[in-house]
């Protein structure tokens, strides 16, 4: 964006520790007690979005300028196509072009390989969860679980519900007590999930019917995998050959 004249910031990474995902259920205590569910670090990053530095510049920019800045970063409405089939049925398609495909092809090398690695990796839950979550070995621990938050006086049939209500009630609760009552369920989540292995248990089970998924998965994940991590190496050494990116001023 630079080489043709626009200024562009990089998104700041979040932290690592606070952007954590929590996954089907929480079972680290210390991490409970400390950040609930990390609701307040997802929410403040929401809220810091909505005022975006490159939204905020586009819409400074003179209305002339606006339709060529775009072009520049996306490749507008003409950029080349990417499709792929995913693992359920159904096909994503994405116009990418401009600095935006540059920028993914120095990473990952062949965009279309990369696109549909990475559409069909994150896209093989709806092919077991549905298992997963009828196993017994999965729903035993689920009702212990579930017997325990009644106990600590949390009644809910699963982690979601118990979120799900949660999270709507908070919104008529000053922010101190939607922080304390999400910090009190998220820890009651962990200890129960602790006692009952149901976390320990659903990894189990996830990467046994993952695994079970067969070759052509199994061949797919591999080479995310290498994309992932080459991808990774690569903007490493631009970073160090060329800095962070920070744009300069027009």
């Amino acid at each position: 964006m630079n080489r043709q004249g626009w200024s562009y910031w990089a998104a700041p990474m979040p932290d690592p520790e606070e952007s954590r995902t929590v996954g089907y259920v929480l079972d680290d205590i210390g991490w409970a007690q400390q950040h609930g569910y990390g609701w307040r670090y997802r929410d403040r990053a929401q809220q810091d979005g909505s005022a975006d530095r490159n939204t905020a510049y586009h819409a400074a920019l003179p209305e002339a300028e606006q339709e060529p800045y775009g072009l520049a970063l996306t490749g507008g409405p003409n950029a080349p196509l990417l499709s792929a089939r995913l693992p359920s049925g159904g096909t994503v398609r994405v116009r990418t072009g401009g600095c935006e495909a540059e920028a993914q092809e120095r990473l990952f090398g062949d965009r279309a390989a990369w696109f549909a690695a990475d559409k069909t990796a994150t896209n093989l839950t709806p092919l077991y969860v549905p298992k997963l979550l009828a196993d017994p070995r999965f729903t035993e621990p689920l009702a212990a679980w579930s017997q325990c938050m009644a106990a600590a006086g949390h009644p809910a049939e699963d982690p979601g519900e118990a979120r799900s209500e949660l999270r709507q009630r908070s919104r008529s609760l000053p922010a101190d007590e939607a922080s304390a009552a999400e910090v009190e369920l998220a820890v009651a989540e962990a200890r129960c999930a602790d006692r009952t292995r149901l976390g320990r248990i659903g990894r189990e089970l996830e990467d046994e019917y993952r695994n079970g998924l067969g070759e052509r998965y199994s061949r797919v994940l591999a080479a995310y995998e290498k994309l992932q991590r080459t991808a990774l190496e690569r903007a490493a050494e631009i970073i160090r050959r060329h800095g962070d990116g920070t744009p300069q001023p027009r």
